[in-house]
């Protein structure tokens, strides 16, 4: 069976909808994209196993954020919270 990737975003303290997830690999792999369901969870399913990927987390409005995983077994992220963004870091 082959290893994923699953997490939860949290936006301005209640669960982010359509926040948009994308798996980047510099292995050679083509991205994947996926979008958060209505309670903020994403899981990306069939990754190739002992392989690094970088999950890229955007939301508008919100500072983005990037984890480094590798794909050994499943591997649950938790809960990501996003920060709304301000004018100071815009």
């Amino acid at each position: 069976m082959s290893p994923g990737v699953m997490g939860a975003i949290t936006v301005f303290w209640r669960v982010g909808t359509s926040s948009t997830v994308t798996t980047i690999s510099c292995k050679g792999k083509a991205d994947e994209v996926a979008k958060t369901d209505n309670y903020g969870d994403f899981e990306f399913e069939g990754l190739d196993a002992e392989k690094d990927y970088t999950v890229s987390i955007e939301h508008n409005g919100y500072s983005g954020k990037k984890v480094k995983v590798r794909t050994s077994i499943d591997t649950y992220l938790g809960e990501i919270l996003l920060s709304r963004m301000t004018d100071r870091n815009k």
